[in-house]
């Protein structure tokens, strides 16, 4: 009796040990989200910059016409565009507020190219690889080489291992009152590692 008490409480332990890991890495990256968005609000630079990794930088997605455009940066370029008076190079138009809360969800918000089906800061798993199927996509589009690819598809790698989506959306719900972001995990640390600034809809 004692031997089958001992073995439920090492499994009860065990299993308590591992909800308490994932609670963490959760906190870890539920911070990180958090202050990386009032990165995004005050237009802090040098905050969103602290968590771009130092070797890898991050990617922006944007377009110049129909086709996404998908281009590599440092973490020393990254810095926020001077608005002009159309808004064309203006990376989003609003921001979620730093202490808004976020939602773990399965289904990020969708739209139709005139409004959000929902509002809020929602983030969830992406178990896709984006950058890489956006690369190959782009193959033919940019007539890169197969050695050209590979190059890419090996930059973009340590990004897909353990990625997360964020997709914010404002009270209007109308396009524009948007920002989505991405987050990898590398070396067992959460970073922001891509900017999509391109969304949806043809241009």
């Amino acid at each position: 009796m004692l031997k089958i008490q001992f073995v439920r409480y090492s499994l009860f332990t065990y299993l308590f040990g591992i909800s308490i890991a994932f609670a963490a890495a959760d906190t870890s990256l539920e911070d990180t989200i958090q202050a990386v968005n009032h990165g995004f609000k005050t237009q802090n630079a040098q905050l969103v910059k602290q968590f771009i990794h130092p070797k890898y930088g991050f990617i922006y997605w944007n377009k110049i016409g129909v086709p996404t455009n998908q281009s590599f940066y440092t973490r020393a370029e990254f810095e926020f565009p001077k608005y002009e008076g159309n808004g064309s190079n203006m990376w989003f138009y609003e921001a979620p507020d730093a202490n808004q809360k976020l939602i773990q969800t399965t289904q990020l918000p969708t739209m139709d190219c005139t409004s959000w089906n929902k509002s809020g800061l929602f983030y969830t798993t992406n178990r896709h690889k984006p950058f890489s199927e956006l690369s190959k996509f782009n193959q033919s589009i940019h007539e890169s080489s197969k050695q050209e690819l590979k190059t890419e598809l090996n930059k973009i790698a340590p990004f897909e291992k353990q990625l997360v989506e964020l997709q914010y959306v404002g009270k209007s719900k109308s396009i524009g009152d948007d920002m989505h972001l991405f987050f990898s995990k590398i070396d067992g640390k959460w970073y922001f590692s891509a900017l999509d600034n391109a969304g949806t809809c043809d241009a």
